[in-house]
């Protein structure tokens, strides 16, 4: 989301071109050799060291969980329609719980909106 405007990233042009028969390597999220490299360039050994913030639930958070990481979601993201919120507002708890549900992951914490 940028500008309060959803863009296409770089896995969803990677997904097209698998379906049209093109060669894709996914090197980002939720894969583990993206986190791995971080925690190699950041000499870190334990990735409970870390917190993983992100807005999407299938890549951010799962991935950063499946490593071992704690991890905060970001509800005013991609998932604000679905969950009826306005990006600064929280969702109530059980729209979000069912949001998890679904995607069977279960970060630690939710947050409406991450500005840095």
């Amino acid at each position: 989301v940028r500008g309060g405007r959803l863009v296409l990233c770089a896995g969803a042009l990677g997904s097209r071109y698998q379906e049209l028969s093109g060669f894709v390597r996914y090197v980002g999220k939720p894969h583990s050799q993206v986190y791995r490299r971080c925690f190699e360039v950041l000499g870190i050994s334990a990735p409970k060291r870390i917190l993983a913030i992100g807005d999407s639930l299938v890549t951010d958070v799962a991935g950063a969980a499946a490593l071992g990481m704690d991890t905060i979601f970001v509800t005013g993201g991609l998932y604000a329609a679905e969950l009826g919120v306005a990006p600064e507002t929280p969702p109530e708890p059980a729209r979000l719980a069912a949001l998890y549900a679904q995607a069977g992951v279960a970060p630690m914490a939710a947050m409406p909106l991450f500005a840095w």
